[in-house]
């Protein structure tokens, strides 16, 4: 009986042991990464987000495009911002990356704009204008924003 309350104890601070261990590996494995974020012009980006590969733990850089994030050392960062390119980026136990986001192009036919609602006449503040397709297939664009038909 004595001996078996022993072995209870010896298994409990064995587990106690191992438990410990663990959660100091654990640790061991994580790296905070930080960095500053900007456009090819050299601008900072606030907002830009930078995520953990695979994760839902991510952040946003601040307004001066700083970001601070804890991630697995081996682990990838995956920067976006709306209109630049995304880019993936192995920390490798980094702790500072600092990226630069390259514009995304993209043509003109691969937006579409759609618009639809319905209201009462007396409840119009503004300007309703209603466009028939025929005109808008006459206009062609110059340079900039000018339109010529």
């Amino acid at each position: 009986m004595k001996r078996r309350k022993q072995l209870k104890r010896f298994t409990g601070l064995f587990i106690l042991v191992l438990v410990c261990m663990f959660s100091m590996n654990v640790n061991a494995q994580q790296v905070t990464v930080s960095g500053h974020v900007k456009d090819s012009k050299g601008e900072v980006l606030p907002g830009a987000t930078a995520v953990e590969k695979g994760t839902m733990n991510g952040t946003v850089t601040n307004i001066d495009g700083n970001y601070s994030i804890t991630l697995g050392q081996s682990g990838t960062l995956v920067f976006s911002f709306i209109g630049m390119s995304t880019q993936e980026i192995g920390v490798n136990r980094q702790t500072t990356i600092n990226v630069v986001m390259v514009d995304e192009t993209f043509g003109l036919e691969q937006v579409v704009v759609t618009g639809y609602q319905s209201q009462k006449k007396a409840d119009l503040t503004g300007a309703i204008e209603v466009v028939e397709m025929e005109s808008i297939e006459n206009v062609s664009l110059t340079s900039g924003n000018q339109f010529t038909e």
